[in-house]
Order: structure tokens, then sequence, then C-alpha cells
């Protein structure tokens, strides 16, 4: 168990920066009347992850994320106390900034928690239900697989692996962030959610996160890896 404090640390401080520097962005985006706007707030969600990377990838594997780690059990073999371990802290680390964010900017923008857009639900003729799943289920796939192929055994460390997935998760937070708040990360969206008492897709963001993480596993390992 002791192995695994130096890792635990590392991935509670990282799911904590990336929750209060994404979480943030959107709140200080807010309350500045648009000044980061999409782009701005898209390239903070995307650097607070490489940085993150850079920083912890080599001591716990830079999963800060409870979709990657659960996929890395099932892909890469990772020890399952680790793996509970990770679980434990990455969310605490998530509640952790969220609570921090309320008592420094207030209750802005519901934390930053994701939330699907109703106008274009409407415009789309599509239930909010079915908005988030089927893209926040794509999300994620493309997610995964691009961290499944970047990643060596459970370890997202280095340049390449910084860069590569915090530009999706850049893309991501452009694209999808207008449109159904772009959750993509468990410790995230739980963190911002119970925090501001925002629980009213809490079932569906997650199912359609974790279905899409092993649907992108899927795709990494059928079609990218060349294990075989």
């Amino acid at each position: 168990m002791n192995d695994l404090i130096k890792p635990a640390a590392a991935e509670f401080l990282g799911a904590f920066f990336i929750v209060f520097a994404a979480s943030g962005a959107i709140m200080v985006d807010v309350i500045t009347g648009g000044v980061l706007g999409q782009v701005g707030t898209s390239v903070v969600f995307g650097l607070s992850v490489a940085l993150m990377i850079l920083l912890f990838g080599s001591i716990s594997g830079g999963h800060f994320n409870p979709a990657i780690s659960l996929v890395m059990l099932a892909v890469r073999g990772m020890p399952t106390m680790r793996l509970l371990v990770y679980l434990a802290v990455q969310l605490a680390g998530g509640l952790t900034a969220a609570i921090i964010l309320l008592n420094l900017l207030g209750d802005i923008a519901r934390l930053g928690t994701p939330l699907p857009n109703l106008e274009i639900a409407t415009v789309a003729d599509v239930s909010a239900t079915i908005l988030i799943i089927a893209l926040e289920f794509v999300f994620a796939a493309m997610f995964i697989a691009v961290v499944l192929t970047f990643s060596k055994g459970i370890f997202l460390k280095g340049p390449l692996a910084a860069f590569s997935v915090g530009s999706a998760v850049a893309l991501v937070a452009f694209v999808g962030g207008p449109i159904t708040g772009a959750a993509l990360n468990p410790a995230r969206y739980l963190g911002t959610a119970v925090i501001s008492g925002s629980f009213d897709y809490i079932v569906t963001y997650l199912s359609a996160i974790v279905f899409g993480a092993f649907a992108g596993a899927l795709i990494f390992r059928l079609i990218v890896d060349k294990a075989d």
C-alpha cells in the first residue's frame, strides 16, 4: 500500500487542478461577460490536462479521470487495488476543487457543471437525454482511443502524450462545450454536480461517459492496436 502513496497524491492533485482550472474557467467566463469565450475555456481544459500529465504522468500514469482508470483495468490489467485508490482520490480531488471554487467565486454557473443545451435539443428535435447520450458517448470513445494510443502500459507520460491527450480534451471542449458541456471526466462532473446540487442528468452523463470509454477501448483494440 505504501507504494501507492505518491501515485495517489499525484492523482488527487492532478484531478484537483484540472477541475479547478476547467470549471473555474467556465465560472470566470460568466463573471467577466465572456472574456475567455469558448476558445479560451477550451484551451484551459486542454492545457490543464497536458500540464498535469507532464507533471505527474511518470508518477501515477497521469489518469486524473475515473473513465481512464477503469479502461486501464480492463485493457492494460491495472491492479484492482490501484484502481480503487485512484477512483477515490480522483473523486476527492474533484470535490475539493468544487468546494474551493464555491467559496472563492460563489455559486456561479452551477460551478461549471455540464448541462445539455435545451435550445439545441429543441432545434435538433431530440430530447436532452438523447443529446447527452449521443454526444458524450462519441466524445468519450474518441478520447479514450487517443489515450490508449499514446499510453505505455497504464502510463501517460512525456510531451507527446501530454500534447495528444490535451489536444483531444481541448477539441472535445470546443465542439461539445456549447452542446452538452463536454463532461468527459466523471471526477469533474461529480465534483461540481454534488457541490452545486445539479443532479438532473447525472445518470445519463455518467453512463454515456463510461460506456463511451469502453467503446473507445474496443475501437483501439480492433483498429489501432498493433499488438497482434
